[in-house]
This record gives structure tokens, sequence and C-alpha cells, in this order.
């Protein structure tokens, strides 16, 4: 029924477009449009009927010898299912990650023996450099000294034998 109200839309009881729009009505619609009618809306992917037929997938049409293997996905014994599956490859990464970690630390623990042994010998050339330049101004400044107070070479030797690094 029209109702002697024309919208453009032919067919259409304006009884039916009155309520159209309100809060209560969000998101549902009063009407259809023409088609078939669909029991919950779009068809899955899993479900093709009503498309042709009941269409089969191309997959699970092959023998099983047929199906693709691979990274386990719908094949029998992939090399992925062996594992254990994202999980079993999630182990193998913290393995391969616990390796590396171990290596860096030897190549660390390397370095360091080196940068010691390096430190060492410079720590030792230093000290021997000091010990000769503390020693020969020690001997110069006990000769200026005592002899300038009038004491002989050998008391001037004695002292810096007994002070001398």
């Amino acid at each position: 029924m029209n109702n002697g109200l024309s919208y453009g839309l032919p067919g259409i009881d304006s009884n039916q477009l009155q309520d159209f729009g309100r809060s209560q009505d969000y998101g549902r619609a009063s009407m259809r449009p023409p088609g078939p009618a669909m029991n919950g809306g779009m068809p899955s992917a899993n479900d093709m009927s009503g498309i042709g037929g009941n269409a089969m997938s191309p997959i699970s049409s092959m023998r099983p010898s047929m199906r693709p293997t691979g990274l386990g996905g719908g094949g029998e014994g992939g090399w992925m299912d062996g594992i254990g599956g994202m999980e079993g490859l999630k182990s193998i990464g913290s393995g391969l990650q616990a390796a590396g970690n171990i290596y860096m630390a030897f190549q660390n623990n390397k370095l360091a023996k080196e940068q010691f042994s390096f430190q060492k010998d410079a720590y030792r050339t230093n000290l021997e450099n000091e010990s000769k330049s503390y020693n020969t101004n020690l001997a110069g400044n006990a000769k200026a000294a005592m002899g300038f107070e009038g004491k002989s070479q050998s008391e001037i030797d004695s002292y810096v034998n007994k002070n001398r690094i």
C-alpha cells in the first residue's frame, strides 16, 4: 500500500519507511533488497552452497598422496609438523639465539684477555721507565746535595743504593 505518497521507490509502503533510521533500528534495515534472502549475511568461504551447487575444495578432492605438503599446512607429514609447528620453530630459534650468545660470550672473553694482556704490558713498561727516571734523579740530586756538603763518592753511592727503587 502506498497511501498515495510516492518516495520514488515503486512498491514500497510509506509505513515501511516511517521508522527507518531511528535508534532502535540502527544497524538493521526495515526492508530487504530484492533478490534471494541470505541467512546470516554473506556465505563463508567454507560454505559454498547456493553458489553453483555443492562445490568441493580442489584440495579435498585430491587423493592423499597428491595433497601438497611443505610447511605443514594441509598435507600429511610436512617438516613443520615434524618439529611441532610454530612452537617448534620458536624453540629452534631460541636455541640458535642461545648458541649465538654463547659464541659471542667466548669472543668477548678472548677480547678481554687480549686487552688485559696489553694493559699489563703497558703498565710494566711504564713502571720500569718511572723507576729508571726516579733512580736517575735520585743519583743526580744526591751527588749535587752531598757533594756540596763535602761527602765522599762512596757515601753518595751508599745513599743512592739504599734509597733506589
